[in-house]
């Protein structure tokens, strides 16, 4: 495993967010309850999001991850940045002018 960012949800902070390069994939871990009302326990991974590819929600080359106020997940990529909704499926994919991607799509 290659963790290279993390993000939580800004609402409910009940998930954490994993942007694992070396699987291709985003990593999902469950809030567990704490005893402490200052400590925030995430033990449980709940799901993951993605594999290596260049389709939507596929990924390579991971290098960053960021919640918006929405919720919505942002992933970086080495050559695009892929807008996910709260489930992880993909939203948008942008594709900076001029950048070498190995395909170039958008989601409907």
């Amino acid at each position: 495993h290659t963790p290279v960012g993390l993000a939580m949800a800004p609402a409910a902070g009940d998930e954490l967010f994993i942007c694992d390069a070396g699987l291709h994939r985003i990593i999902v871990l469950r809030r567990e309850p704490s005893n402490s009302e200052h400590a925030l326990q995430f033990r449980t991974v709940s799901r993951s999001i993605g594999s290596h590819g260049d389709a939507p929600g596929q990924f390579s080359m991971l290098s960053a991850i960021a919640c918006d106020a929405a919720g919505r997940l942002l992933v970086l990529e080495k050559h695009r940045l892929q807008i996910l909704n709260k489930s992880g499926a993909p939203v948008q994919v942008l594709i900076p002018p001029g950048a070498r991607c190995l395909k170039c799509v958008t989601v409907v």
